[in-house]
C-alpha cells in the first residue's frame, strides 16, 4: 500500500523535504558508484584508465541528472493537469 502525500497542505518545508529525499539519495548513490569505480581502477591501473573512468562517471552523472530533471518536469506538468482537473476529452 503506497502512502499518499498531499503537496498542497501542511508544512512547505517538510513536504519539500519528503519530495526531495529520493532524488537526493539517487544522485548520492550514483556519485558513490563513480567513486568506487575510480578507487578500484586507480588501485590496479594507470592514470589513463583512471582518467577514462572519471570522464565516464561524470558523463553518467550528467545523463542521470538530465533524466531525473525530465521526469520531474513531467511530474509537475501532470500534477498541474490533475490538480486543475483539466483532462482531455476521450473519444
Amino acid at each position: 500500500m503506497s502512502r499518499q502525500i498531499d503537496l498542497t497542505a501542511g508544512s512547505v518545508g517538510k513536504t519539500l523535504l519528503s519530495f526531495m529525499l529520493p532524488f537526493f539519495a539517487a544522485n548520492f548513490m550514483q556519485s558513490l558508484y563513480g567513486v568506487a569505480d575510480m578507487l578500484t581502477v586507480g588501485r590496479f591501473s594507470g592514470t589513463v584508465a583512471l582518467s577514462a573512468v572519471n570522464v565516464g562517471a561524470q558523463t553518467m552523472q550528467i545523463i542521470i541528472s538530465f533524466t531525473i530533471g525530465c521526469a520531474m518536469g513531467v511530474t509537475v506538468t501532470l500534477g498541474r493537469c490533475v490538480g486543475s482537473r483539466d483532462r482531455p476529452a476521450s473519444g
